[in-house]
């Protein structure tokens, strides 16, 4: 299972964010996706402790819910735009966590795929960035979004070859 809620940047456009999602599960052979290009896609987390993503589309819907002590979590530091790498990230490979997966037809949950829940606490979960101060106030304590692909970006992943017109001294490191 990967399931990811964030809200992304681009380092050439700063000013430019867009909140993304995806849910990826192998299960007996096969893989389940549901993403931001065809899904919808909620995701909620708390500043630390707790974890929920929500994905639908036209064949599947699955909810992944995630919880861990207050103790279980060790801060890291994490890649910003102003403050180089900063401690604004916790991670934990003790998270417990339940995963769903049905079918839909005709619009809605039709007959379950699973229903599973780890047996212990070895679910690896991680909050951080601006989760950590989400409304300014120093008192945010849950962030809930809806993921969505800005129009940009959808216009971009339909172009056969992005980045065949993007210059080359705008290309991100690696690319």
């Amino acid at each position: 299972v990967t399931a990811v809620g964030a809200e992304r940047g681009l380092m050439q456009l700063q000013s430019f964010t867009e909140n993304v999602g995806l849910i990826g599960i192998h299960h007996r052979g096969q893989f389940f996706e549901l993403n931001i290009k065809d899904s919808s896609i909620v995701w909620e987390a708390s500043t630390w402790g707790q974890w929920k993503i929500e994905g639908r589309s036209d064949l599947y819907e699955a909810v992944i819910e995630a919880a861990c002590g207050p103790e279980d979590g060790t801060p890291l530091r994490a890649p910003t735009a102003d403050q180089g790498l900063a401690p604004i990230c916790k991670d934990s490979f003790a998270g417990k966590v339940r995963l769903r997966l049905w079918h839909r037809k005709s619009g809605r949950r039709a007959d379950p795929i699973f229903d599973l829940e780890s047996d212990g606490k070895s679910g690896a979960v991680e909050v951080g960035g601006s989760l950590m101060d989400v409304d300014g106030t120093g008192n945010s304590d849950r962030w809930r979004v809806e993921a969505e692909m800005s129009p940009v970006v959808r216009g971009l992943l339909a172009v056969p070859d992005p980045y065949a017109f993007v210059p080359d001294w705008w290309m991100p490191p690696g690319m």
